[in-house]
């Protein structure tokens, strides 16, 4: 990768959270004595790993008649990933070496991630690995999920350059094909909670990496 200017996912790509995103639903029913359970892969197949968590809580209540109110349950998975982003997630492997390894190459680096504004520095701050960043970006915040372009083009913007002098790394299949035809650079990342074959679809993409 020679590109001096990177937009980084954050779930699934640096840090290894997937997996509590997965089960948040299931935490929240126990959580709130609900006396439910929902298959995970039933209900988180990757176009929904894509969604804002707005759109998230909207697809639910649509899709799969959870029925509860929106801000509520917007709120209740939100409290519950801060908890597991305060104390549990971790950096994925050879993150911060190959952030160094960036950063001494002058690349200027952002995230564009689908969660939530404060939990995204919360994660970043803990783990030691904000000040690599200029910028932070949530899909909450700009209004679409990542089926949608805008995010990505926003960063475009603030780093003021053409979107194909910009490198996108992403785990999730919908938000690298958005990239690519928006005409980002696009790095596949592997995630072990991957709802699909990586090997199936990594050429699709400028590159692919099982690790930093």
């Amino acid at each position: 990768m020679d590109k001096k200017h990177v937009v980084f996912d954050m779930d699934g790509t640096l840090v290894d959270s997937m997996g509590y995103w997965l089960n948040v639903v299931n935490e929240y029913f126990e959580k709130n004595n609900l006396n439910k359970t929902y298959n995970t892969a039933q209900i988180f197949k990757d176009y929904v790993v894509a969604m804002s968590i707005t759109e998230l809580i909207e697809y639910l209540n649509r899709e799969h008649n959870i029925n509860i109110e929106k801000q509520v349950f917007i709120d209740g998975l939100n409290g519950i990933m801060k908890k597991h982003y305060e104390k549990d997630v971790k950096l994925k492997k050879n993150v911060i070496k190959y952030l160094d390894e960036l950063k001494n190459r002058n690349v200027k680096m952002c995230i564009a991630s689908s969660t939530k504004e404060d939990l995204i520095e919360l994660c970043l701050e803990r783990l030691g690995i904000r000040k690599y960043f200029d910028f932070v970006l949530s899909s909450v915040t700009v209004g679409k999920g990542k089926s949608n372009p805008l995010i990505y083009n926003i960063a475009r913007e603030k780093f003021n350059v053409e979107s194909m002098n910009i490198a996108v790394y992403e785990d999730s299949l919908v938000a690298l094909r958005t990239a690519k035809s928006a005409n980002f650079y696009t790095i596949a990342v592997y995630d072990e909670h991957l709802r699909y074959n990586f090997d199936e679809f990594k050429n699709e993409f400028d590159e692919a990496i099982y690790e930093f």
